[in-house]
């Protein structure tokens, strides 16, 4: 039976691994059961994650208690069970008997479910889906592998038919940023490897699918490899970035014998997919007949084989089992406390019968818990670097503190440096390196005796960073060795416009030297932080001494040679390093003095992004993956590292502080793993857009009460400024925010590379602090009263998106979108509670190009308005809307003399206070392409706003109107009365319309004009006049019922019979704008004229397109022919109301934007 059928507690495990070692890999941890013990009557709660949108994640805990009347769990007690292990850190495991059966495979050689080879597992073309739960995604190999170091990221077996021994044929891993891919092999030798091209949409932990097929010959020539994910094995299927076609067809290897594995494939030393596995199916050909078909979840708990719907035989195998068992947290523990709740009840005199009553509460913590607790900041990334090198005889960071007064080194056996006249720990502008000391205003030194060359016929190197970025006027000594033999002293010299080496003998005779004045190479050693180097190679008949300087983060180098052999050989070795700076070189930052045997190697592994320029520019998922190998730490970083912003210099920190810089520059989720020990981060990318992976319906009591929601500024930040760690900064204010609410602000200082991204961060931070509409910070479910929701729930982890439906009315939504940010578990003899911290789900919901999702939970693809308002009242009922831009672009129009709308722009869901509406069309107010004849008037628009709008002439005579071909014609027979086409019956008071005008002839006598007429009342009106020069020329003007405003202006524009000009007018309250632009040309973006009206203002009225000759204008039956007319704003929207129940009418001025804009993604 299910929980909660079972019996009426939960069943829960408890394990410990005692004697194990919490730092090494969780795969090789002997558990031992210690659920008996456990006391069934004491609550168990689970903890993880963020609380309430803190800024970062609390360690995951718990605190069970255990029975110890047999002293098992006191610690120190020599009696106990598990005595000496009884101590901090050790490894715990929390299970749960719930969520069905499944395969369980663990990180052991040899775990796997395997079908014996057989031809019927051959496959032409591959089709194979797994549905899954990893332990680790992606994993890390705990110990050295093939060209990987331990903890590096690797490969992750998950099913194949493989066997390096001649019989590859094919397997799919997970690669290590969390992508697919799929080996395939035509010989049994060969093998091809193709990766997806972007990493999956699923966290550790998390139950998914995957699907591979590989259709080897295409048709075109080619072969082809699509990848896919899913929620479950039955789908939705959707793709995993871009199929790849590859040239030239393939095959599948079918001579092999391999065996078809999950987990751990036989014969390869991947990582090993341990985990969850529910189901496999494998197919001949994409979407052919099965030839193997694994259901975990049918099979009952403890079954080692059973055959499938296909007649494949499956066996279960090593560290494998069929299970139902959840693990719920990984842990140590950080905590024993024994305790006596009753007193003293034991009885001495019958020990064995009657040991007494006593309780340990014990406190399981995450790995956080360990990272955090005393933590010392990681030493510089030279000071960790240079040791790693082979070959190396001494190194002396001088690193130390202020106030030491020798050179501590790292070697073992070798000497402690000698220092004076050494400032210590006073220059920290070296990002790789802890403080460094600085040369005193008197000059100083430092000295240390050198250990032999373990082979003098290589050579040697001796190095020092130093710091200088201007020459100095004198040539100073800046680096000096002393050795046995013929030269006794080589020193490398800079300054005086040259850099110069010099070898002495024992005499102090100068026996060599050579000297370099090239001025790119001396700035190269003048250019700030700077490597200098003193070496010896041996050559014909003595050696080679050279200076060599290399600019900090880079490879460029330069150097100075003697010109000749240094005898005397056989050969010599240096003895001691004896360098004394000057006062002249007073404030020289000196550090890092290393002493190697081998001229050619470089121990500070140079580079621009490398150690010696603290990986300034590294970037931040590339930094946590680096971090985890330097430290042996279990991580899983989700994520392609390209995808997440450079980070500045590595400073010295806890490696937690560490990850959490990286972390905060991202703006992903840092998290501890559920099933084993170790950490996970989500990058921020893939958080946008998921699925849900929980709906909760409130009918069905999948919530418990109270969930309510809040409006409250715990999260509101509407004025956010972004710094950069020894940078600049970036801003970003909402000011509508700030106008309603007041100033919340918020600075944050981020450790990433360039300045340029702080815009984009503070924007991102900016759209998340002012996220409308109330927060609901916690949803909580009994398991017990809803079990149908347990599987779900158990695979939940922050980042993830939950969803509540069919609430209340009261609640200002019908449907809660929601990300957890931190989950609270609570077990009791009665009742199994899981609670979500939650902050809002659609911040994440950003906008997206590619193809839809099968499942319709598509991101929004529409830029929200800038700002729009309704232009006229509507009741509840009404179906029309009138809205006004006030601010940016209008809508994108569906109908109109040129409708803008794309596939899918429409319907869209618009929000106006409160209640959602679809908008099924979006057209001009009024518009008109004259796609009609008539004689006598222009008749009727074919606009869609009721009542309609049509055509009323006004001046002159009927006959003089008509329409044919496109266009409204007006043919002014005599000079002097303006022929007016006004729009009835709408008066409208602010607007934006336009109109194309063709003159069938240039003006004779006297100029031809033709206006666009705003606010007609009377004869009062506002009007753009187009002035049509008998040159040739057009002016411009704003008109107050027929009289200039502004005066005539030039546009610079010519015309001739039948030039066709576009002609804008816009009207904001008294102030009147216009332009023309001749058609086929683009729209100029300024106003030729740009007008407001002081005095006898017009409030509203019925607009207008006009033609007219002026009174001495000679032209004969001027024709003027109109087309493409528009009123651009206000529009006319066709929308469903009450999309989400919300009934109410709207008064004009209320907002009108988009219900589910898309954000723009950082």
């Amino acid at each position: 039976m299910a929980y909660p059928e079972r019996p009426w507690w939960l069943p829960v495990r408890l394990e410990l691994a005692f004697g194990a070692d919490p730092a090494a890999d969780p795969g090789v941890w002997a558990w031992t059961d210690v659920s008996p013990d456990l006391d069934r009557e004491a609550e168990i709660q689970i903890g993880r994650g963020r609380a309430d949108e803190a800024a970062q994640p609390s360690p995951t805990s718990a605190s069970p208690r255990l029975v110890n009347n047999r002293s098992d769990y006191t610690p120190g007690h020599p009696l106990g069970a598990y005595y000496p292990y009884v101590r901090q850190g050790v490894p715990a495991r929390i299970s749960v008997q719930a969520g069905g059966p499944h395969l369980s495979i663990r990180n052991a050689v040899g775990a796997r479910a395997r079908v014996a080879t057989t031809a019927a597992l051959n496959v032409s073309a591959l089709d194979v889906a797994v549905e899954l739960a990893l332990d680790r995604l992606p994993a890390q190999l705990g110990v050295a592998g093939f060209s990987v170091s331990p903890w590096e990221p690797y490969q992750t077996e998950v099913i194949g038919r493989y066997n390096t021994n001649g019989a590859r044929m094919w397997r799919v891993f997970i690669t290590v940023t969390g992508g697919l891919q799929v080996t395939w092999s035509t010989t049994g030798a060969d093998f091809i490897d193709v990766l997806s091209t972007d990493v999956v949409p699923y966290a550790a932990g998390q139950r998914w699918a995957l699907r591979v097929t590989l259709d080897p010959d295409n048709g075109d020539g080619g072969h082809t490899v699509t990848f896919y994910t899913a929620p479950s094995i039955t789908g939705p299927w959707s793709v995993l970035g871009d199929p790849i076609a590859r040239p030239g067809t393939t095959s599948l290897n079918a001579a092999g014998g391999a065996d078809l594995d999950i987990g751990d494939i036989f014969s390869l030393t991947f990582a090993r997919g341990a985990g969850r596995y529910y189901g496999a199916v494998l197919r001949d050909g994409v979407d052919g007949p099965l030839v193997a078909d694994a259901d975990f979840t049918a099979q009952q708990p403890g079954a080692t084989s059973w055959t499938d719907s296909v007649g494949r035989t499956w066996q279960v195998m090593g560290a494998a089992e069929i299970t139902d068992w959840r693990t719920r947290m990984v842990g140590t523990v950080d905590e024993w406390a024994p305790t006596w709740p009753w007193g003293d009840l034991s009885d001495p005199s019958r020990p064995a019968e009657r040991p007494g009553e006593a309780r340990t509460d014990i406190t399981i913590s995450g790995i956080l818990r360990r990272l955090g607790q005393g933590a010392k900041a990681l030493q510089s990334t030279l000071r960790r670097a240079i040791p790693q090198g082979d070959g190396l005889l001494g190194y002396w960071p001088l690193e130390d503190g202020p106030n030491a007064t020798s050179a501590a080194p790292v070697i073992p056996g070798t000497r402690v440096g000698a220092i004076e006249g050494l400032d210590m720990a006073a220059n920290s502008s070296l990002p790789s390196s802890a403080p460094l000391p600085q040369v005193s205003q008197d000059g100083g030194s430092f000295r240390v005796s050198l250990p032999s060359l373990p082979n003098t016929a290589l050579g040697w190197r001796a190095e020092l960073v130093y710091f200088m970025d201007e020459m100095p006027d004198t040539s100073y000594g800046l680096w000096r060795v002393w050795t046995t033999g013929g030269a006794a002293r080589i020193t490398g010299y800079l300054g005086a416009g040259e850099a110069r080496i010099r070898v002495h003998d024992v005499d102090g005779n100068v026996i060599a030297e050579q000297f370099w004045t090239d001025a790119t190479a001396l700035a190269a050693a003048t250019a700030g932080w700077c490597r200098v180097r003193l070496v010896g190679i041996p050559i014909s008949g003595g050696w080679d001494y050279r200076m060599w300087w290399t600019p900090v983060g880079q490879s460029q180098n330069w150097y100075v040679a003697t010109a000749s052999a240094v005898g005397p050989m056989p050969y010599i070795r240096p003895v001691r390093i004896d360098s004394r700076w000057t006062a002249g070189l007073a404030g020289l930052p000196v550090g890092h003095i290393t002493y190697v045997n081998d001229p050619s190697l470089d121990v500070y592994r140079p580079g621009s992004r490398g150690p010696e320029a603290a990986y300034d520019g590294e970037r931040a998922l590339a930094r946590m993956r680096r971090l985890a190998v330097e430290e042996h730490l279990p991580i899983s970083v989700l994520g392609d590292a390209a995808e997440s912003p450079q980070m500045g210099p590595q400073g010295q920190a806890t490696l937690l502080e560490l990850l959490q810089q990286c972390a905060d520059a991202d703006g992903g989720i840092l998290y501890e793993l559920r099933d084993t020990i170790g950490l996970g981060y989500r990058a921020r990318y893939t958080l946008y857009n998921q699925a849900p992976g929980l709906v909760l319906d409130a009918r069905r009591s999948e919530i418990d009460n109270p969930f309510a929601p809040i409006l409250d500024d715990q999260r509101l930040r509407n004025d956010i400024t972004v710094s950069r760690t020894g940078g600049s900064s970036a801003r970003a204010v909402d000011e509508g925010s700030i106008n309603e609410v007041g100033l919340y602000d918020d600075s944050v200082t981020l450790n990433v590379a360039t300045d340029g991204v702080l815009e984009g961060i503070a924007g991102w931070r900016l759209h998340r602090g002012t996220w409308p509409g109330m927060r609901y910070p916690a949803v909580t479910t009994s398991l017990d009263l809803a079990p149908q929701t347990i599987d779900a729930w158990l695979d939940r982890l922050e980042g993830d998106r939950l969803q509540v439906v069919n609430l209340p009315p009261q609640h200002p939504t019908d449907v809660v979108d929601l990300m957890v940010e931190g989950l609270a578990e609570t077990i009791t003899p009665t009742r199994w509670r899981v609670e979500a911290n939650a902050s809002p789900g659609g911040v994440w919901a950003v906008g997206e190009i590619g193809e839809p999702e099968p499942d319709g939970d598509e991101p929004p693809t529409h830029v929200d308005t800038d700002g729009s308002e309704l232009d006229a009242d509507v009741d509840e009922t009404a179906t029309g809307l009138i809205v006004q831009t006030t601010v940016g672009l209008p809508w994108t129009t569906s109908a109109g003399p040129a409708p803008s709308a794309a596939a899918g722009d429409l319907p869209v869901d618009l929000v106006m206070a409160g209640e959602v509406v679809t908008a099924t069309s979006v057209e001009p107010f009024a518009w008109d392409t004259f796609d009609r004849s008539i004689t006598g008037g222009w008749g009727v628009t074919p606009s869609g706003i009721t009542p309609t709008p049509e055509w009323v002439p006004s001046g002159g005579l009927a006959a003089e109107r008509s329409v044919s071909g496109g266009q409204g014609i007006v043919t002014v027979g005599t000079a002097g009365p303006t022929r007016f086409q006004m729009l009835s019956p709408w008066s409208v008071p602010d607007l934006e319309m336009a109109v194309t005008v063709t003159p069938a002839a240039l003006a004779t006598g006297a100029s031809l004009t033709s206006m666009l007429v705003a606010r007609i009342t009377g004869s009062d009106y506002y009007a753009v006049r187009l002035d049509l020069g008998t040159s040739g020329a057009v002016g411009i003007e704003a008109v107050r019922s027929g009289t200039s405003l502004s005066g005539l202006l030039p546009t610079g524009l010519t015309y001739t019979a039948g030039t066709a000009l576009r002609m804008r007018m816009r009207v904001d309250g008294d102030r009147i704008r216009g332009r023309v632009w001749p058609v086929g040309r683009p729209e100029p973006g300024g106003w030729l004229v740009d007008w407001t009206v002081t005095s006898g203002q017009i409030t509203t009225g019925l607009l207008a397109v006009t033609a007219a000759r002026l009174a001495s204008n000679t032209n004969a039956d001027a024709q003027f022919s109109f087309s493409a007319f528009e009123i651009s704003n206000p529009q006319f929207m066709t929308v469903d109301r009450s999309v989400n129940g919300i009934v109410k009418p709207h008064a004009a001025g209320a907002d009108v934007r988009l219900a589910n804009p898309m954000i723009i993604a950082l």
